[in-house]
């Protein structure tokens, strides 16, 4: 997998670029053997964040936001942290509103609202731990 970041990263051109991280990216999901789960969660991760990045500079809003939407966010795994989940919301309601796609961008800052809120209740319930 490192190799095939080394060699995507020496690509100029963005549009090879986008392909070659779909390709990256569809072979990490269709991986069977997924001994490290904590690894593969991560490197689609990062695949799916560079290949949004990739959509960004093209002013392809709605497909950065699809790219990202595919990150597991409700996992409650390590992995990922809360205030990763939280931003990650809201900066793909941003791009569906760059998009005029007000109804994606809602459901993602309810989401965001969510996490927040919830995070008010532990703490409230003196669950400082699981609050922060």
């Amino acid at each position: 997998m490192e190799s095939a970041f080394t060699s995507a990263s020496a690509v100029t051109d963005h549009r090879q670029k986008i392909e070659l991280y779909k390709h990256i990216l569809s072979t990490a999901i269709s991986s069977n053997d997924i001994v490290q789960a904590k690894k593969f969660i991560v490197t689609v991760l990062i695949i799916r964040e560079k290949l949004a990045k990739l959509y960004e500079s093209e002013q392809q809003w709605s497909k950065a936001a699809q790219v990202l939407s595919g990150i597991y966010l409700d996992s409650r795994m390590r992995v990922i942290d809360d205030t990763f989940r939280l931003s990650k919301c809201v900066q793909i309601a941003c791009l569906y509103l760059e998009d005029d796609g007000a109804v994606n961008a809602e459901a993602f800052i309810n989401k965001a609202s969510f996490l927040v809120c919830y995070a008010r209740i532990l703490d409230l319930q003196r669950k400082f731990l699981g609050a922060a």
